[in-house]
């Protein structure tokens, strides 16, 4: 007779699990990104100074409604985002630091001040 061997459930690893991890490590990597290394990289990074002009706004049932800025470097136009309650309005000028390399790392300049 053969013996009947046991399986465990609970030590498989799934493609589930696997997928999940990934996600995970993912999201973690994606806001140290967004939170520290753009951050550093306008910090001390090559950088230029552009000005920008507020061109609409958008509101949120979650949140407080942004202001959408826009500016030209290199032929490229290039975007990004400020609270309304900065004080800007539409139509508004505002000086923004951005990474030479990389244009879309952007932030208004007030926010280093």
């Amino acid at each position: 007779k053969k013996k009947k061997i046991c399986q465990s459930k609970e030590n498989e690893f799934s493609f589930r699990d696997f997928c999940g991890y990934i996600v995970i490590i993912i999201t973690i990597l994606y806001f140290l990104y967004c939170g520290i290394f753009s951050d550093l990289m306008l910090k001390y990074g090559e950088t230029i100074s552009v000005r920008a002009r507020i061109d609409c706004r958008h509101t949120g049932k979650t949140s407080y409604p942004i202001l959408i800025y826009e500016f030209f470097y290199d032929g490229a136009l290039y975007r990004g985002s400020i609270s309304e309650k900065s004080g800007f309005k539409i139509n508004d000028s505002l000086d923004v630091i951005a990474v030479k390399a990389y244009p879309t790392i952007n932030r208004p300049k007030i926010k280093f001040k």
